[in-house]
């Protein structure tokens, strides 16, 4: 047999095999507790190469869906973000089984490469704290995954689904958050902005502009389905005395909110409930420019930055 007819034969065979794959599985709502057993119950040893991983991690597994669910969550329990490792280099993280994000992102996509599965590692903007919000991005902070299961692209942060760093204490804790995998793009683009705009995998890309504006969301607000029901304005604009509205939608039943001014401790705050949409009030007794973060069942939802006049907008904090 002609060996380009052979090569046809498998490339069509490969194809078809996708194909009824995708239509009999969904990634986003598979159930993934096989292939996260195999992950983490993978022998602890020294690999040497990437290569080497991947076989003694994938072994007969055929399935897209499920090999890239198995390195995400070998990656996600076995390497701890440290600043001590700040390179894109896939050898080293996997050898010192530290990282930062790009360290992360690298040796995902190496790994995912191994796998034959086609992945992309995007850079792009985060924005973590009050005061960028409304501040310009001048450069990249931050790299994360897309990764294609059966033509399909989806959005990955492996390194936020890993855990968190303790700011001031040195300390990576090991916390895996489902909300970063195979996100939904209209929800990643609360948190991450990519310098190509291809990448939000929207149909409308956000601007800058817009995705500064926004507010500091967090994995909770996520994690709720909560969405605004005005614009998801950062910068809030009163006048001292006036109550601050903070409105908000979610088919998923919200138990008490909270709201924390200037880092303080969270204070309970008035809320009203018709059906999906909620309404929380705060009221500003003095003029000033405050960080305000909202919280959900004692969980942090979303941060704003908050500017009280005495008497108008154009008014002085204190005149």
């Amino acid at each position: 047999m002609n060996k380009f007819i052979l090569i046809g034969i498998i490339l069509l065979f490969s194809a078809q095999h996708s194909i009824a794959q995708l239509n009999a599985v969904d990634p986003l709502t598979f159930d993934y507790s096989k292939a996260d057993s195999l992950a983490l119950t993978l022998p602890k040893k020294n690999y040497k190469t990437t290569a080497e991983l991947v076989a003694s991690l994938l072994g007969n597994t055929n399935t897209e869906h499920e090999r890239v669910r198995i390195i995400y969550r070998w990656i996600t329990d076995n390497i701890a973000y440290s600043y001590r490792n700040r390179t894109a280099n896939a050898q080293k993280a996997l050898k010192t089984r530290r990282a930062v994000c790009a360290g992360y992102a690298a040796l995902f996509k190496d790994m995912l490469n191994q796998a034959g599965i086609a992945n992309e590692m995007i850079v792009g903007y985060t924005k973590t704290d009050a005061a960028l919000i409304g501040k310009n991005l001048d450069r990249t902070k931050h790299a994360w995954s897309a990764v294609k299961i059966y033509e399909k692209w989806y959005l990955i942060d492996i390194t936020w689904a890993s855990g968190y760093y303790k700011n001031g204490k040195n300390k990576f804790v090991k916390d895996h958050d489902e909300t970063y995998y195979l996100t939904p793009p209209e929800d990643f683009i609360k948190q991450h902005f990519p310098t190509e705009p291809k990448w939000q995998l929207l149909e409308k890309p956000l601007t800058k502009k817009e995705f500064i504006k926004m507010p500091v969301y967090y994995s909770a607000w996520i994690k709720n389905d909560i969405e605004h029901i005005q614009k998801d304005n950062g910068i809030i604009h009163s006048r001292m005395k006036k109550a601050v509205d903070f409105n908000f939608t979610s088919a998923r039943s919200l138990g008490r909110f909270h709201i924390a001014v200037n880092k303080n401790e969270p204070i309970a705050s008035y809320v009203e409930r018709d059906k999906d949409n909620y309404r929380l009030t705060y009221k500003f007794n003095n003029p000033g420019s405050y960080t305000v973060t909202v919280y959900c069942d004692g969980q942090s939802i979303a941060t704003y930055r908050v500017h009280v006049y005495r008497f108008g907008r154009r008014s002085p904090w204190f005149s």
